[in-house]
C-alpha cells in the first residue's frame, strides 16, 4: 500500500496562473505536488507562491530559495535569494527563454509543515524540461517561507513575463509517515 494519498487534481487551460486552495491541512506534515505545464508561450516563467488560511496569496519578500541548474548546453549554475516574493523563482519554470517556440516541462515539489504555526514552511523541488530545441536540462531547489502562518494552498503563476499555458496540471498528495 502506498503512503501517498491523492488530495487534489487540478487542470487548467489557457491561463497565466491558477490557485489551488484548501489542499494542506493538519492531516499530513509532508505534501507532494506533481506539476506539468505544456504548450506555453515563449519566455514563460512558471513560479510558485503559497496561500495562507485566509485565502490570501503570500506575495511578500519573506521567501528564501537556492537553485542549482543542470543544463546540457553549458555548465551548471546557481541562483539564490534571501528576499524573494516567490518560493522558487525558476525551479518550475527555468525552461524560460525558449526562443519563441512552445515547450513543456514537469516538476515535483515537496512541502513540509505548511499548517504548523510554530514552524516555517519548507520546500524541496526538482524539474526538467526541453528549454530549447538543442537544450535540455534539470534543476533542483530548496526554499522556505519565513512566516509562521498556516498555509493551506499554493498558486502557480507568471511573475516575470506575460504568458499563458495551454495546459497546467497539478496533483497534490499527502504523504503518510508510519511510526
Amino acid at each position: 500500500m502506498s503512503n501517498l494519498r491523492l488530495i487534489n487534481e487540478t487542470t487548467a487551460s489557457s491561463v497565466s496562473s491558477v490557485n489551488i486552495t484548501d489542499v494542506f491541512s493538519a492531516d499530513f506534515d509532508i505534501y507532494k505536488i506533481e506539476i506539468e505545464a505544456d504548450d506555453y508561450n515563449a519566455n514563460s516563467l512558471l513560479t510558485l507562491r503559497l496561500i495562507n488560511s485566509s485565502g490570501s496569496v503570500v506575495s511578500s519578500t519573506d521567501y528564501q530559495y537556492a537553485n542549482q541548474y543542470l543544463r546540457t548546453d553549458s555548465g551548471y549554475n546557481e541562483e539564490r535569494s534571501t528576499a524573494s516574493n516567490v518560493l522558487f523563482a525558476k525551479v518550475l519554470g527555468f525552461f524560460s527563454y525558449n526562443s519563441g517556440s512552445r515547450q513543456g516541462g514537469a516538476g515535483t515539489v515537496y512541502i513540509f509543515n505548511p499548517t504548523n504555526t510554530s514552524s516555517y514552511t519548507f520546500a524541496l523541488a526538482q524539474a526538467s524540461s526541453d528549454a530549447q530545441t538543442s537544450r535540455l536540462g534539470g534543476v533542483k531547489g530548496i526554499g522556505v517561507l519565513k512566516q509562521t502562518s498556516s498555509i493551506t494552498g499554493f498558486q502557480l503563476t507568471q511573475t516575470t513575463y506575460t504568458a499563458t499555458y495551454g495546459d497546467i496540471k497539478a496533483k497534490v498528495y499527502g504523504l503518510r509517515v508510519d511510526s
